[in-house]
């Protein structure tokens, strides 16, 4: 389906049909907590676009030097050693598996030295 598409009443539809059904989405989607929806909506990706990278500069050995710059834009994952010219880029879900395979190792790694532990006390 192209976003091209303008949203409005079906071509059968008249305006008055056309007002009604609009009318009862309004009240069925009216709930205290939730606000109205927008008149105008707005396409999902719309805000996403204007977004800027986020930069960090990291302090650490990276490449036999002792900074480098960390962006993350549109999914991805990029890291440049200061001074260098060449970039590194991950995947940001990558990068998620990445850390929550050392945070289980970690945890499996502790549990197994707190039951050899709790074997030799016994």
């Amino acid at each position: 389906m192209s976003a091209a598409l303008p949203l409005g009443p079906w071509p059968d539809e008249t305006p008055e049909e056309s007002a009604a059904a609009a009318e009862l989405r309004r009240r069925q989607l009216s709930l205290p907590h939730v606000p109205a929806p927008a008149s105008s909506p707005a396409a999902p990706g719309a805000n996403r676009k204007s977004r800027r990278p986020a930069r960090f500069k990291v302090a650490g050995q990276f490449d036999g030097v002792p900074s480098a710059t960390v962006t993350i834009a549109d999914g991805l994952f990029t890291v440049r050693p200061f001074g260098r010219r060449r970039v590194y880029e991950l995947k940001l879900s990558d990068v998620a598996r990445g850390v929550l395979f050392d945070v289980i190792k970690a945890e499996l790694a502790a549990r197994v030295r707190a039951k050899r532990s709790k074997g030799r006390r016994a």
